[in-house]
């Protein structure tokens, strides 16, 4: 009886982790529950269960990247701004390339040390379930904040004349990125419900749409601003000019965008010039 007491004991300590993470066994045995990576190391790290920190947060890196990496090939425009006294140049090119990307955070990993034949190893694992419940959860907090933020710029009174500088969208893109990225992985998990599964890809296609009117709508005000430069251009409006482009400088755009300010700008010095050359 004693001792069938202190065995349920041993167990019920093992089971809920007590207050260790990291575990010994003789064989590399993992449990197909778990996701996992692994790491040869030496004898002596085996034996003492002595991995560093640094060891430690790489295998959580390599495991999220393991689980999740997606590869995406993008075209990326390059662009060229050369300038020689008052005459500029500006060129570009488009080149393919491969953006790499991972979602989801390996919270409270196991690390096993064990051998294998003669080598030794540190695993480090984490459930399955819990990975993709935690992306779920992660997923469905950045979606809200993510759809509160673009509904609130999208209705706007004050986005009719808003031009939007590339740091300001780059945030909201890369939320965008992340949020079109997670939910293909949830959409293929047996651990969440079909219910929510159906509710959190439906609100991403949402917000994505609401993303790109959003963008749209930025590019529309950048049109509609070089527009009006263009009129006060006409009427030899310098000042106004001047000043508007010391508020446009002070912002990041994409590159069409910069570039239909440079040929503006080239446009606005050759006339502002041919004034005061005829003024002199």
């Amino acid at each position: 009886m004693r001792f069938s007491l202190i065995l349920s004991t041993l167990l019920f300590i093992y089971s809920c982790g007590g207050v260790k993470n990291s575990y010994k066994n003789q064989k590399c045995y993992i449990s197909s529950n778990y996701y996992s990576v692994s790491k040869i190391i030496k004898k002596s790290s085996f034996k003492n269960e002595s991995a560093s920190s640094a060891e430690k947060t790489l295998l959580k890196q390599d495991l999220i990247k393991q689980i999740s990496e997606k590869i995406s090939v993008v075209e990326r425009l390059i662009e060229q701004v050369t300038e020689d006294g008052n005459i500029g140049s500006y060129s570009s090119f488009l080149n393919n390339e491969s953006i790499v990307s991972s979602v989801g955070s390996v919270k409270n990993p196991k690390f096993i040390y064990c051998k294998d034949g003669r080598k030794y190893y540190l695993f480090c694992v984490v459930p399955i379930e819990n990975f993709e419940v935690d992306l779920f959860n992660e997923a469905y907090a950045r979606l809200k904040i993510f759809k509160e933020k673009v509904n609130l710029l999208v209705h706007s009174s004050s986005l009719k004349n808003r031009v939007f500088s590339n740091d300001e969208m780059s945030e909201l893109s890369n939320t965008n990125f992340f949020l079109s990225n997670a939910i293909e992985f949830i959409a293929a998990s047996k651990y969440i419900s079909e219910e929510n599964k159906n509710q959190i890809i439906s609100e991403v296609a949402y917000a994505n749409a609401e993303y790109f009117k959003l963008k749209g709508l930025s590019n529309f005000n950048f049109d509609n601003k070089i527009n009006e430069l263009n009129k006060l251009l006409l009427n030899n409006e310098f000042e106004k000019i001047h000043l508007e482009l010391i508020t446009l400088s002070q912002k990041q755009f994409n590159t069409n965008q910069r570039e239909n300010l440079m040929i503006f700008k080239a446009e606005y010095e050759k006339k502002f010039e041919s004034k005061i050359e005829e003024l002199d």
